[in-house]
C-alpha cells in the first residue's frame, strides 16, 4: 500500500467524507452525485499516478505539446477531427503502444500504426471499437508519477461534450488547457476551464503558436486572458507562451521545469491536494441538497403542501414548453440544412479544381485497356475525393458551430427559466432559495463523410473492352473521364452537407430531449425533497452532521 493509500485508510483525507456521501446519496436518492463519487473513489484506489488532461479546442497544438514532452513526433497531427479515443501516455522502459478495445481485448501495436486508431480519418466513427490507447516511452522518466492524456478536439462544439470525455473528466488530477492566439479565448474556453475546476486545483494555460505573434502581441494576450479568467471564473492559473519553434526552447524549459516541480515530484502531495478538491465539491453539493430536504421537514405541512401544488404545477406546464423545444429545434435544423447547403455549394470550385488537378497529374501513369483504365480511375476517384473532401470536411464544424451553441444556449435558457419558477416556488414556499443542478449536454461527434463513385460505365467492359483500341481513343476516354469529375465531386459534397445535417439534427434532438429530461428530473427531485415531514427532520440532520464532521476530518 503507498502513502497516499495509506493516509486515506487513516481517514486524513477524502474517504471518511466520502463514504458519508455515498451514504446520503443511496438513502436520498441523490443519482447525480453518482458520476463524482466513482471518480473520486476510483482516484483515490487506482495508484500513484496523477492524470494530466491535455484539452483544447480542436488545431490548438495539444498534440505538438505532447510530442514536444516525449521528444519526437509521436503522435498523429491531422488536419481531420480526432475521434473519441482517448490516448494516455506515460514512462515505461521500452517504447510500445497498447490499443485497448472496448470488449477488453488488447493488442499491441507498432507506433507508426498509431494514426489507424486515433484518427477520424483512419478510424472514421472509431468503428473499430477502441476504448484507449497506452502509449509508455522511456523519454517520459522524469514524468515517472504522471499519467498524460490526449483528449482529441475535446472543447471543439460537437467532441466537447461526447460521452467519452465527459465521463472521463471526473477522473483528471491536473489540466492543461491550450489556447490559441486567435481567438485566445472563446466561450467555449470558458466553459471548458469551469467545468474543469469542478474537477482539479490544478488548471495550467498553455498559449500555443505565439511565434505567430510579436512579444508585445503576446504580453497583451496573456494579461487579456488573466484578466478575463479572474473576472469571469475567479481564478487565476499560471499562463505559459509556448511554441514548437527551436528559438522558443527557453518556454517550453520553464514549462517542463514547472510541471516537474509541482506535479511530477510531488505527486502524492498534489493527489491529496486533488482529492480533498473534489470531496469538497461533492460535500457542498451533498449539504445544498439536504438544506431544502431541511427546511422542508422543519415548515408546517400546509406550507410542504403548497409547495409540492406550486412544482406539481410547473410540472403541469412541461407539456407546453416541450411543444416550445420541439418548435425550437425544428427551426434550427430548418436553418442548419440550409447553412450547409450554400456552404459546400461556395467549396464546389475549389474542391473540383483540385481534383482535376490530381486526375491531370495522376491519369498520365495509367496503362492498359479500357477495362483496366476503368479500375484505375474508379481506385483513384476513391482516394483523391477522399483526400479532398476530407480537407474541407472540418467546415462544416465552421458552418453549424453558430447555430450549436445557438442551440445550447437557447434550449439552457428555456431549462434555467424553468429552474428558476421552481427556485420561486420553493422560495414562496419554505422562504429558501434552491439553485439547482447545472444543466449540460452530450453532442454526437459528425461522422467522416461516405465517399461513393458511380460506375464509369454502364456495360459490362470485360466482354467488350477489345473492340475499343485505347491507342485510337484514350484521349477521348479521358476526357470522358475528366468531364464525369464534376458530376462526382458535386455528388459526394452534396453528400456531406446530408451528413452533416443529420448529425447536426441529431445533436439538436439530443439537447432537445437532454432538456427535456433535466426538467422532468429537477421537478420531481424537488418534489420529493418537499416531501420530507417534520418526522424526517431529525434524519436530515443527522446526514449533515455526519457530513460536515467527516468533511472536517479531511482539512
Amino acid at each position: 500500500m503507498d502513502r497516499a493509500e495509506q493516509t486515506l485508510e487513516q481517514g486524513r483525507l477524502a474517504p471518511t467524507a466520502l463514504d458519508v456521501v455515498r451514504d446520503i446519496q443511496a438513502s436520498f436518492h441523490l443519482d447525480s452525485l453518482l458520476p463524482q463519487i466513482r471518480a473520486v473513489t476510483h482516484l483515490a484506489r487506482e495508484s500513484r499516478i496523477v492524470n494530466v488532461a491535455v484539452v483544447g479546442r480542436f488545431k490548438a497544438g495539444k498534440s505538438s505539446f505532447l510530442n514536444q514532452i516525449i521528444g519526437r513526433d509521436l503522435l498523429p497531427v491531422d488536419v481531420l477531427p480526432a475521434t473519441a479515443v482517448i490516448t494516455q501516455l506515460y514512462y515505461g522502459p521500452t517504447e510500445q503502444a497498447t490499443v485497448i478495445y472496448q470488449d477488453g481485448r488488447k493488442e499491441e501495436i507498432p507506433l507508426d500504426r498509431l494514426a489507424e486508431f486515433v484518427t477520424e480519418k483512419e478510424n472514421p466513427e472509431n468503428v473499430k471499437q477502441v476504448a484507449l490507447v497506452d502509449i509508455e516511452s522511456p523519454a517520459l522518466e522524469a514524468f515517472r508519477t504522471v499519467r498524460f492524456v490526449d483528449t482529441p478536439g475535446l472543447g471543439s462544439i460537437y467532441t466537447r461534450t461526447t460521452k467519452t470525455c465527459v465521463d472521463w473528466l471526473p477522473e483528471i488530477g491536473a489540466a492543461i488547457v491550450a489556447l490559441t492566439l486567435d481567438p485566445p479565448l472563446s466561450e467555449d474556453d470558458l466553459t471548458l476551464i469551469r467545468d474543469l475546476t469542478r474537477f482539479t486545483p490544478e488548471i495550467i494555460i498553455l498559449l500555443t503558436k505565439v511565434d505567430l505573434a510579436t512579444p508585445e502581441q503576446v504580453e497583451r494576450v496573456k494579461s487579456f486572458v488573466r484578466d478575463e479568467l479572474k473576472k469571469r471564473l475567479h481564478i487565476e492559473p499560471p499562463i505559459y507562451p509556448y511554441s514548437t519553434k527551436p528559438e522558443y526552447a527557453s518556454l517550453r524549459d520553464e514549462l517542463r521545469t514547472y510541471l516537474i516541480d509541482r506535479v511530477a515530484s510531488r505527486h502524492e502531495e498534489r493527489l491529496r491536494e486533488i482529492i480533498d478538491h473534489k470531496v469538497r465539491a461533492l460535500v457542498q453539493e451533498c449539504l445544498d441538497y439536504l438544506a431544502l430536504a431541511e427546511t422542508a421537514a422543519e415548515v408546517t405541512e400546509q406550507a410542504r403542501a403548497e409547495l409540492i401544488s406550486l412544482v406539481e404545477r410547473e410540472q403541469g406546464h412541461l407539456g407546453q414548453i416541450h411543444t416550445e423545444v420541439r418548435l425550437l429545434a425544428a427551426d434550427l435544423k430548418r436553418r442548419v440544412h440550409q447553412s450547409l447547403t450554400e456552404g459546400y455549394n461556395a467549396l464546389y470550385p475549389q474542391v473540383l479544381a483540385k481534383v482535376r488537378a490530381d486526375f491531370d497529374t495522376e491519369s498520365k501513369k495509367w496503362r492498359g485497356n479500357l477495362a483496366k483504365t476503368s479500375e484505375q480511375f474508379q481506385d483513384w476517384a476513391s482516394r483523391s475525393l477522399s483526400l479532398r473532401l476530407g480537407e474541407v470536411l472540418p467546415q462544416g464544424e465552421q458552418f453549424l458551430s453558430a447555430h450549436l451553441a445557438e442551440a445550447e444556449t437557447h434550449f439552457g435558457r428555456i431549462v434555467r427559466a424553468f429552474q428558476d419558477r421552481l427556485s420561486q416556488a420553493v422560495e414562496k414556499a419554505l422562504g429558501t432559495r434552491f439553485k439547482g443542478a447545472t444543466f449540460t449536454v452530450e453532442i454526437d461527434p459528425p461522422r467522416f463523410p461516405d465517399i461513393h463513385v458511380d460506375k464509369t460505365f454502364d456495360i459490362p467492359l470485360d466482354m467488350v473492352w477489345f473492340l475499343v483500341p485505347m491507342f485510337i481513343f484514350r484521349r477521348l476516354i479521358y476526357w470522358r473521364l475528366r468531364g464525369q469529375i464534376g458530376w462526382e465531386v458535386e455528388k459526394n459534397l452534396t453528400r456531406l452537407a446530408w451528413q452533416w445535417t443529420e448529425a447536426a439534427s441529431r445533436s439538436i434532438d439530443q439537447i432537445a430531449r437532454q432538456a427535456e429530461d433535466f426538467m422532468q428530473q429537477e421537478a420531481t427531485t424537488v418534489r420529493e425533497l418537499a416531501s420530507a415531514s417534520g418526522g424526517q427532520l431529525e434524519r436530515v440532520r443527522a446526514a449533515k452532521e455526519r457530513l460536515k464532521a467527516a468533511a472536517a476530518l479531511s482539512t
